[in-house]
């Protein structure tokens, strides 16, 4: 089910990692870790079965591809946008 995906050679699913999305049913840890990545400026919690409900990278932070939180800007740099 959206939301969840199935760890290699387990035979149930767990909740869909944070950095991921997980969109499809039967959907297998390889195929959400290659194929399903939280894109660069947003962030991804875990459970998250649409990329449509990915978070925004808030200012002052950054969001590397499959980040499962913000990180913030170093010292001395900024974020003034979200895009």
């Amino acid at each position: 089910q959206p939301g969840f995906y199935s760890p290699n050679g387990a035979t149930s699913c767990v909740t869909c990692e944070a950095g991921f999305f997980c969109n499809a049913t039967a959907l297998s840890e390889t195929v959400m870790r290659l194929d399903h990545r939280c894109p660069a400026s947003l962030y991804c919690p875990s459970g998250l079965s649409t990329l449509s409900n990915a978070i925004p990278c808030p200012e002052a932070h950054y969001c590397r591809e499959a980040t499962p939180t913000p990180t913030n800007c170093p010292v001395g740099t900024f974020r003034d946008s979200t895009a």
